[in-house]
């Protein structure tokens, strides 16, 4: 996916990667541009510039993450990030090859 090998990935990457792995209809170009912002979020922001900036491996590892909370009862439940499934389908596609 990281095709400069920056260790950064914009959303122009992640496109292309979905579009070379033929995942486009499991995940539109709007899902990967929601998907992309929701990373991004978490990052530290000092300019609104820095909110587009490309990625990185750790924020893209983040964005896989579940939390784990307590409910009303007291009972710990998993709660995974809004697009964690859509991230884990575009890295287990990493090391497939095509048939």
């Amino acid at each position: 996916m990281d095709t400069d090998l920056s260790n950064y990935v914009d959303l122009n990457e992640i496109w292309r990667f979905i579009k070379i792995k033929k995942l486009i209809h499991k995940i539109p170009y709007e899902i990967a541009e929601a998907m992309f912002w929701d990373a991004a979020k978490c990052r530290k922001i000092i300019t609104e510039k820095s909110y587009s900036k490309p990625l990185s491996d750790i924020e893209i590892l983040a964005a896989t993450r579940i939390n784990y909370m307590k409910d009303g009862t007291g009972k710990i439940v998993p709660f995974p990030r809004k697009y964690r499934e859509e991230w884990l389908m575009i890295l287990k596609s990493i090391g497939e090859t095509e048939n």
